[in-house]
Protein backbone atom coordinates (compact mmCIF):
# COMPACT_ATOMS: atom_id res chain seq x y z
CA UNK A 1 0.00 0.00 0.00
CA UNK A 2 1.33 3.77 -0.88
CA UNK A 3 2.25 5.60 2.02
CA UNK A 4 -1.02 7.22 3.65
CA UNK A 5 -3.16 10.05 2.02
CA UNK A 6 -3.58 12.60 4.47
CA UNK A 7 -0.78 15.22 2.56
CA UNK A 8 -2.60 14.48 -1.02
CA UNK A 9 -4.10 17.65 -2.41
CA UNK A 10 -8.42 18.37 -2.38
CA UNK A 11 -9.91 18.30 -5.37
CA UNK A 12 -9.56 21.76 -7.18
CA UNK A 13 -12.97 23.62 -7.36
CA UNK A 14 -11.97 24.41 -10.57
CA UNK A 15 -13.89 21.85 -11.80
CA UNK A 16 -16.72 21.90 -10.55
CA UNK A 17 -17.82 25.21 -12.34
CA UNK A 18 -20.25 23.35 -14.30
CA UNK A 19 -22.37 22.26 -11.01
CA UNK A 20 -21.94 26.27 -9.86
CA UNK A 21 -23.83 27.02 -13.06
CA UNK A 22 -26.50 24.51 -13.34
CA UNK A 23 -27.53 25.42 -9.92
CA UNK A 24 -27.62 28.95 -10.89
CA UNK A 25 -30.25 28.36 -13.02
CA UNK A 26 -32.86 26.19 -10.73
CA UNK A 27 -34.87 26.80 -7.92
CA UNK A 28 -32.61 24.36 -5.46
CA UNK A 29 -35.48 24.93 -2.73
CA UNK A 30 -37.86 22.74 -5.14
CA UNK A 31 -35.59 20.66 -6.84
CA UNK A 32 -37.76 18.04 -7.83
CA UNK A 33 -39.26 20.77 -10.22
CA UNK A 34 -35.66 21.18 -11.90
CA UNK A 35 -35.50 17.73 -13.73
CA UNK A 36 -38.05 16.24 -16.11
CA UNK A 37 -39.70 13.05 -15.45
CA UNK A 38 -37.28 10.99 -16.96
CA UNK A 39 -34.27 12.68 -15.71
CA UNK A 40 -35.24 12.63 -12.19
CA UNK A 41 -36.05 8.91 -12.23
CA UNK A 42 -32.61 8.63 -13.42
CA UNK A 43 -31.04 9.70 -10.61
CA UNK A 44 -33.66 8.78 -7.84
CA UNK A 45 -35.56 6.05 -9.08
CA UNK A 46 -39.29 6.11 -9.13
CA UNK A 47 -40.97 9.62 -8.72
CA UNK A 48 -42.09 10.57 -5.07
CA UNK A 49 -45.66 11.66 -4.69
CA UNK A 50 -44.49 13.90 -1.96
CA UNK A 51 -41.30 14.97 -3.66
CA UNK A 52 -38.28 16.05 -2.06
CA UNK A 53 -38.49 15.83 2.12
CA UNK A 54 -37.94 19.69 3.65
CA UNK A 55 -34.79 18.67 5.22
CA UNK A 56 -33.29 18.02 1.66
CA UNK A 57 -34.47 21.31 0.44
CA UNK A 58 -32.82 22.96 3.62
CA UNK A 59 -29.91 20.99 2.67
CA UNK A 60 -30.22 22.16 -1.56
CA UNK A 61 -30.91 25.98 -0.09
CA UNK A 62 -27.45 26.08 1.62
CA UNK A 63 -26.18 24.99 -1.35
CA UNK A 64 -27.38 27.97 -3.46
CA UNK A 65 -25.68 30.09 -0.89
CA UNK A 66 -22.36 28.02 -1.06
CA UNK A 67 -22.71 29.32 -4.59
CA UNK A 68 -23.57 32.47 -4.45
CA UNK A 69 -20.80 32.88 -1.88
CA UNK A 70 -18.15 31.31 -4.09
CA UNK A 71 -19.15 33.41 -7.01
CA UNK A 72 -19.01 36.52 -5.09
CA UNK A 73 -15.71 35.64 -3.07
CA UNK A 74 -14.20 32.96 -5.82
CA UNK A 75 -13.51 29.36 -5.42
CA UNK A 76 -11.44 29.07 -2.63
CA UNK A 77 -14.39 30.96 -0.30
CA UNK A 78 -14.71 29.51 3.28
CA UNK A 79 -17.56 27.75 3.78
CA UNK A 80 -19.78 26.61 6.40
CA UNK A 81 -20.38 22.93 7.39
CA UNK A 82 -24.16 23.43 6.26
CA UNK A 83 -23.11 25.58 3.22
CA UNK A 84 -20.31 22.66 2.11
CA UNK A 85 -22.74 20.05 2.41
CA UNK A 86 -25.48 21.77 0.39
CA UNK A 87 -22.23 22.09 -2.22
CA UNK A 88 -21.34 18.67 -2.34
CA UNK A 89 -25.22 17.33 -2.53
CA UNK A 90 -25.12 19.76 -5.70
CA UNK A 91 -22.68 18.25 -6.83
CA UNK A 92 -23.94 14.83 -6.64
CA UNK A 93 -27.46 15.90 -7.93
CA UNK A 94 -26.76 18.15 -10.73
CA UNK A 95 -22.73 17.40 -12.19
CA UNK A 96 -21.46 13.79 -10.49
CA UNK A 97 -24.67 11.96 -10.64
CA UNK A 98 -25.28 7.82 -9.71
CA UNK A 99 -26.89 6.64 -12.42
CA UNK A 100 -28.93 3.59 -11.93
CA UNK A 101 -28.13 0.00 -14.23
CA UNK A 102 -30.96 -1.62 -15.08
CA UNK A 103 -30.50 -4.59 -18.01
CA UNK A 104 -27.13 -3.97 -19.11
CA UNK A 105 -28.63 -0.07 -19.80
CA UNK A 106 -27.15 2.91 -18.26
CA UNK A 107 -30.46 5.20 -17.45
CA UNK A 108 -30.64 8.71 -19.05
CA UNK A 109 -28.20 11.05 -17.77
CA UNK A 110 -29.06 14.85 -16.98
CA UNK A 111 -26.59 17.56 -18.72
CA UNK A 112 -23.72 18.16 -18.96
CA UNK A 113 -23.26 14.24 -19.14
CA UNK A 114 -26.32 13.37 -22.17
CA UNK A 115 -24.60 13.82 -24.69
CA UNK A 116 -21.22 11.82 -23.90
CA UNK A 117 -22.95 8.59 -22.41
CA UNK A 118 -25.47 8.84 -25.53
CA UNK A 119 -22.22 8.74 -27.58
CA UNK A 120 -20.78 5.83 -25.71
CA UNK A 121 -23.69 4.23 -25.04
CA UNK A 122 -22.64 1.09 -27.10
CA UNK A 123 -19.56 0.86 -25.41
CA UNK A 124 -20.99 0.94 -21.83
CA UNK A 125 -23.54 -1.55 -22.11
CA UNK A 126 -21.02 -3.64 -23.49
CA UNK A 127 -18.90 -3.33 -20.55
CA UNK A 128 -21.22 -3.37 -17.47
CA UNK A 129 -22.25 -6.98 -17.48
CA UNK A 130 -18.27 -7.35 -16.21
CA UNK A 131 -18.99 -5.68 -13.19
CA UNK A 132 -20.23 -7.63 -10.32
CA UNK A 133 -21.36 -7.66 -6.94
CA UNK A 134 -19.49 -9.45 -4.33
CA UNK A 135 -21.34 -10.94 -1.33
CA UNK A 136 -21.46 -13.52 1.09
CA UNK A 137 -23.65 -16.01 0.97
CA UNK A 138 -24.74 -16.85 4.58
CA UNK A 139 -27.43 -19.62 5.00
CA UNK A 140 -30.90 -17.70 3.36
CA UNK A 141 -29.28 -14.43 3.87
CA UNK A 142 -26.74 -12.45 1.48
CA UNK A 143 -24.36 -9.86 2.61
CA UNK A 144 -23.34 -7.32 -0.12
CA UNK A 145 -19.28 -6.82 0.51
CA UNK A 146 -18.07 -4.49 -2.58
CA UNK A 147 -17.56 -4.80 -5.81
CA UNK A 148 -15.54 -6.50 -8.30
CA UNK A 149 -14.63 -6.83 -11.90
CA UNK A 150 -13.40 -9.42 -14.68
CA UNK A 151 -9.66 -8.99 -15.41
CA UNK A 152 -8.64 -12.58 -17.07
CA UNK A 153 -10.39 -16.16 -17.81
CA UNK A 154 -12.61 -16.94 -14.71
CA UNK A 155 -10.33 -13.90 -12.45
CA UNK A 156 -11.56 -10.82 -10.84
CA UNK A 157 -10.04 -7.76 -9.25
CA UNK A 158 -10.77 -5.99 -6.45
CA UNK A 159 -9.52 -4.61 -3.42
CA UNK A 160 -7.40 -5.99 -0.16
CA UNK A 161 -9.31 -4.45 2.30
CA UNK A 162 -12.33 -6.77 0.23
CA UNK A 163 -10.38 -9.63 0.13
CA UNK A 164 -9.89 -9.03 4.19
CA UNK A 165 -13.17 -9.66 5.02
CA UNK A 166 -13.43 -13.14 3.55
CA UNK A 167 -10.32 -14.13 3.88
CA UNK A 168 -7.37 -14.96 5.59
CA UNK A 169 -3.15 -14.45 4.53
CA UNK A 170 -1.83 -18.16 4.32
CA UNK A 171 1.13 -16.75 6.09
CA UNK A 172 0.61 -14.46 8.79
CA UNK A 173 4.90 -13.57 9.10
CA UNK A 174 5.19 -13.39 5.49
CA UNK A 175 8.80 -11.86 6.35
CA UNK A 176 10.71 -10.07 3.31
CA UNK A 177 8.47 -9.54 0.54
CA UNK A 178 9.72 -7.58 -2.51
CA UNK A 179 7.52 -5.20 -4.45
CA UNK A 180 6.08 -7.93 -7.03
CA UNK A 181 5.72 -10.86 -4.27
CA UNK A 182 1.97 -11.66 -4.46
CA UNK A 183 0.12 -12.96 -1.13
CA UNK A 184 -2.14 -15.62 -0.78
CA UNK A 185 -5.18 -15.82 1.32
CA UNK A 186 -7.57 -18.70 1.78
CA UNK A 187 -11.29 -18.07 1.93
CA UNK A 188 -12.65 -18.28 5.47
CA UNK A 189 -14.13 -21.38 6.78
CA UNK A 190 -18.52 -21.38 6.70
CA UNK A 191 -18.12 -18.29 4.35
CA UNK A 192 -19.59 -18.67 0.76
CA UNK A 193 -18.48 -15.53 -1.24
CA UNK A 194 -19.80 -15.04 -4.67
CA UNK A 195 -20.23 -12.97 -7.56
CA UNK A 196 -23.48 -11.58 -8.73
CA UNK A 197 -22.93 -9.55 -12.04
CA UNK A 198 -26.51 -8.89 -12.47
CA UNK A 199 -27.50 -7.23 -8.79
CA UNK A 200 -30.07 -4.52 -10.62
CA UNK A 201 -32.82 -2.21 -9.17
CA UNK A 202 -36.33 -3.99 -9.87
CA UNK A 203 -34.63 -6.87 -11.91
CA UNK A 204 -34.59 -10.47 -10.51
CA UNK A 205 -32.31 -12.35 -12.09
CA UNK A 206 -30.33 -15.00 -10.27
CA UNK A 207 -28.18 -16.92 -12.97
CA UNK A 208 -25.32 -15.09 -13.11
CA UNK A 209 -24.14 -15.67 -9.63
CA UNK A 210 -20.52 -17.50 -9.87
CA UNK A 211 -19.05 -18.90 -6.67
CA UNK A 212 -15.66 -18.42 -5.73
CA UNK A 213 -13.63 -21.32 -5.67
CA UNK A 214 -10.96 -22.49 -3.49
CA UNK A 215 -7.87 -21.26 -5.66
CA UNK A 216 -5.54 -19.03 -3.17
CA UNK A 217 -6.91 -15.07 -3.71
CA UNK A 218 -3.77 -12.71 -4.09
CA UNK A 219 -3.10 -9.73 -3.29
CA UNK A 220 -0.22 -7.03 -4.11
CA UNK A 221 2.09 -6.41 -1.14
CA UNK A 222 1.56 -2.44 -1.47
CA UNK A 223 -1.64 -1.89 -3.25
CA UNK A 224 -4.88 -2.12 -2.25
CA UNK A 225 -5.48 -4.59 -5.16
CA UNK A 226 -6.58 -7.99 -4.73
CA UNK A 227 -7.31 -11.10 -7.07
CA UNK A 228 -9.71 -13.56 -7.20
CA UNK A 229 -10.75 -16.74 -9.08
CA UNK A 230 -14.74 -17.48 -9.49
CA UNK A 231 -16.38 -20.23 -10.90
CA UNK A 232 -16.11 -20.38 -15.14
CA UNK A 233 -19.93 -20.99 -14.73
CA UNK A 234 -23.01 -20.42 -13.00
CA UNK A 235 -25.22 -22.27 -11.25
CA UNK A 236 -27.76 -22.08 -14.44
CA UNK A 237 -25.01 -22.83 -17.02
CA UNK A 238 -23.57 -19.11 -17.67
CA UNK A 239 -20.49 -18.49 -19.20
CA UNK A 240 -18.30 -15.95 -17.04
CA UNK A 241 -18.12 -12.78 -18.48
CA UNK A 242 -15.02 -12.20 -20.90
CA UNK A 243 -12.70 -10.17 -19.17
CA UNK A 244 -11.81 -6.33 -19.42
CA UNK A 245 -8.75 -5.59 -21.36
CA UNK A 246 -6.66 -3.03 -19.30
CA UNK A 247 -5.01 -0.05 -20.56
CA UNK A 248 -1.54 -1.32 -20.81
CA UNK A 249 0.37 2.01 -21.15
CA UNK A 250 0.52 5.23 -19.79
CA UNK A 251 -2.82 7.20 -21.09
CA UNK A 252 -2.34 10.72 -22.64
CA UNK A 253 -2.78 12.92 -20.09
CA UNK A 254 -4.00 15.71 -22.36
CA UNK A 255 -6.73 13.77 -23.71
CA UNK A 256 -7.49 12.00 -20.94
CA UNK A 257 -10.52 13.82 -19.08
CA UNK A 258 -13.88 12.01 -18.49
CA UNK A 259 -13.91 9.08 -16.80
CA UNK A 260 -16.58 6.60 -15.20
CA UNK A 261 -16.80 4.22 -12.25
CA UNK A 262 -19.20 1.39 -12.29
CA UNK A 263 -19.97 -0.41 -9.04
CA UNK A 264 -22.48 -0.47 -6.23
CA UNK A 265 -22.99 1.91 -3.63
CA UNK A 266 -23.96 1.61 -0.07
CA UNK A 267 -25.67 3.44 2.00
CA UNK A 268 -22.42 5.31 4.01
CA UNK A 269 -21.56 8.79 3.77
CA UNK A 270 -19.62 8.92 7.21
CA UNK A 271 -22.63 10.37 8.58
CA UNK A 272 -22.29 13.86 7.05
CA UNK A 273 -25.29 14.11 4.93
CA UNK A 274 -28.60 13.75 6.62
CA UNK A 275 -30.05 9.98 5.77
CA UNK A 276 -33.31 11.61 4.53
CA UNK A 277 -31.53 13.91 2.00
CA UNK A 278 -28.82 10.99 1.07
CA UNK A 279 -32.25 8.76 0.14
CA UNK A 280 -33.42 11.41 -1.42
CA UNK A 281 -30.77 11.92 -3.55
CA UNK A 282 -30.46 8.08 -4.38
CA UNK A 283 -34.13 7.32 -3.96
CA UNK A 284 -33.45 5.13 -0.76
CA UNK A 285 -31.75 2.68 -3.52
CA UNK A 286 -28.30 1.12 -2.48
CA UNK A 287 -26.61 -2.04 -2.72
CA UNK A 288 -27.59 -1.78 -6.99
CA UNK A 289 -25.35 -0.93 -9.79
CA UNK A 290 -24.86 2.55 -10.69
CA UNK A 291 -22.75 4.26 -13.50
CA UNK A 292 -21.26 7.23 -11.85
CA UNK A 293 -19.22 9.88 -14.38
CA UNK A 294 -17.08 12.29 -13.45
CA UNK A 295 -13.34 13.80 -13.99
CA UNK A 296 -9.83 12.75 -13.89
CA UNK A 297 -8.32 15.48 -11.27
CA UNK A 298 -4.72 14.55 -11.01
CA UNK A 299 -2.01 12.09 -11.27
CA UNK A 300 -0.05 10.80 -8.41
CA UNK A 301 2.71 9.24 -10.49
CA UNK A 302 5.28 8.81 -7.65
CA UNK A 303 2.87 7.10 -5.62
CA UNK A 304 1.22 4.92 -8.56
CA UNK A 305 -2.29 6.78 -8.04
CA UNK A 306 -4.80 9.42 -9.62
CA UNK A 307 -7.61 11.30 -8.53
CA UNK A 308 -11.19 11.43 -10.00
CA UNK A 309 -14.08 12.83 -8.76
CA UNK A 310 -17.28 10.11 -9.89
CA UNK A 311 -19.48 9.83 -6.81
CA UNK A 312 -19.07 6.79 -5.19
CA UNK A 313 -20.45 5.59 -1.57
CA UNK A 314 -19.29 2.48 0.60
CA UNK A 315 -19.66 -0.62 -1.70
CA UNK A 316 -17.57 0.83 -4.92
CA UNK A 317 -14.43 -0.33 -3.60
CA UNK A 318 -13.07 -2.14 -6.36
CA UNK A 319 -14.97 -0.73 -9.00
CA UNK A 320 -13.77 -0.05 -12.09
CA UNK A 321 -12.28 3.62 -13.72
CA UNK A 322 -12.92 3.37 -17.14
CA UNK A 323 -11.64 6.45 -19.54
CA UNK A 324 -14.84 7.30 -21.31
CA UNK A 325 -12.71 8.34 -25.02
CA UNK A 326 -11.23 5.53 -24.92
CA UNK A 327 -13.32 3.09 -22.86
CA UNK A 328 -10.56 1.47 -21.35
CA UNK A 329 -10.06 0.27 -17.63
CA UNK A 330 -6.97 2.87 -16.52
CA UNK A 331 -7.76 2.63 -12.72
CA UNK A 332 -8.95 0.59 -9.78
CA UNK A 333 -10.90 3.10 -7.07
CA UNK A 334 -9.81 1.94 -3.62
CA UNK A 335 -10.51 4.84 -1.75
CA UNK A 336 -13.19 8.28 -1.03
CA UNK A 337 -13.21 11.86 0.95
CA UNK A 338 -16.28 13.17 1.56
CA UNK A 339 -15.51 16.91 0.94
CA UNK A 340 -12.31 15.90 -1.20
CA UNK A 341 -11.82 12.87 -3.37
CA UNK A 342 -11.50 9.89 -4.52
CA UNK A 343 -8.50 7.81 -5.25
CA UNK A 344 -7.53 5.03 -7.82
CA UNK A 345 -4.50 2.85 -8.62
CA UNK A 346 -3.15 3.23 -12.22
CA UNK A 347 -3.07 -0.52 -13.34
CA UNK A 348 -0.54 -0.11 -16.26
CA UNK A 349 1.88 1.15 -13.57
CA UNK A 350 1.03 -3.05 -12.23
CA UNK A 351 1.33 -4.37 -15.67
CA UNK A 352 3.90 -7.03 -15.32
CA UNK A 353 3.00 -7.85 -11.77
CA UNK A 354 -0.57 -8.15 -12.75
CA UNK A 355 -0.14 -9.83 -16.43
CA UNK A 356 1.73 -12.86 -14.18
CA UNK A 357 -1.44 -13.50 -12.39
CA UNK A 358 -3.57 -13.89 -15.48
CA UNK A 359 -4.68 -10.42 -16.23
CA UNK A 360 -4.96 -9.21 -19.71
CA UNK A 361 -4.42 -6.26 -21.15
CA UNK A 362 -4.69 -4.45 -24.89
Amino acid sequence: MPEPLDDLFNVPAERRKRAFALAKQSNLGDFARYFTPAQQRSLTGPLRAQGLSDTTKRVLENGVKAVEKINAQGLDAPLSRDEAIGYESVVLLVDRPALLVQKDQCAPAPKPWTQPLSDGSSAISARLPKVGRIEISVGDTVREIATGFVVGDGLIMTNRHVVEIIAFPEDPSPGNQTDDTPVPWRIRQNLRPQMNFKAEHQVSDNSRIFAFTNDPIYTHPRFDLGLARIAKQSSAGIPVPAPFLLAGSAPDMAQMKDLYVVGYPAADNENLIPKIVLDDIFGGIFEVKRLSPGELAGSLDDRGLFVHDCSTLGGNSGSCVIDLNTEQVVGLHFKGRYFKANYAIWLWKLKDFLMAQGVQFD
